[in-house]
């Protein structure tokens, strides 16, 4: 299963335009490979509003000492969240998250169903807003790092809300853990190294907090939907 590189699709759109000046200004300073990697990517279509969040989840009725839910979005760039809630984003910012991923998974040449399972883990884990926040934990960003992770991926601070430098970052913390899950998973079916590729996101290394249960309830099934857009967005010769 996808195994071929997204780098060999073969047209990209850029996000909306009104986004595009402010895509420049923050991937140039914060992570200018982005840009690179947009412009070496090939996409036809953008994504399916199908594909996106369309409803915010539920405020937390309590908060954590160490939760970052209540920080106010202080951030003036335009890739700003409504509020900490999961998916509380515009569709606009969803899709230019969705496009950031694709340009990060080109640069490293991720195979498809690996590009996948990084939507879907940004989807279940964030909703695609870049300032989410969890309210039992100190999860935060895209790919809601708790603080070691996002202190030990480069984003443990501010900008872990950043979408170009928590886009850096997931794509990274999964294809590390997809080595890793390939390593757990040796001689086991493809299903098996995605799923823990998700465990591993979600519980660490012990794999005892119910990630095995998500991968495969929650994300797989959005992964299978993520690599059906984007093969189907392929031309046929590729």
């Amino acid at each position: 299963l996808g195994k071929r590189a997204l780098s060999s699709f073969t047209s990209w759109r850029l996000p909306p335009a009104h986004l595009r000046k402010g895509f420049a200004i923050e991937t140039s300073a914060a992570n200018g490979r982005l840009v690179r990697a947009m412009d070496k990517a090939d996409f036809q279509d953008t994504i399916p509003n199908d594909l996106l969040v369309h409803q915010a989840g539920m405020q937390p009725k309590t908060l954590a000492d160490h939760s970052r839910f209540a920080e106010p979005i202080t951030s003036n760039s335009p890739y700003s969240g409504y509020s900490r809630r999961w998916g509380d984003a515009s569709l606009d910012i969803q899709r230019t998250a969705v496009q950031i991923l694709l340009g990060e998974a080109a640069n490293t040449e991720m195979p498809n169903d690996l590009t996948a399972l990084m939507l879907a883990t940004a989807r279940v884990e964030s909703g695609f807003n870049p300032d989410a926040a969890a309210g039992s934990t100190s999860a935060g960003g895209l790919g809601q790092f708790i603080d070691s992770t996002a202190k030990a991926y480069g984003v443990g601070g501010l900008e872990r809300f950043s979408l170009a430098d928590g886009a850096r970052a997931l794509a990274q913390f999964t294809l590390d853990n997809y080595r890793r899950a390939l390593a757990l998973c040796s001689d086991m079916p493809r299903s098996c190294v995605l799923e823990h590729t998700y465990a591993l996101h979600h519980d660490g290394p012990s794999l005892k907090h119910g990630g095995l249960e998500i991968a495969r309830t929650q994300v797989m099934p959005w992964a299978q939907r993520y690599q059906s857009w984007i093969e189907s967005s392929q031309t046929p010769e590729q």
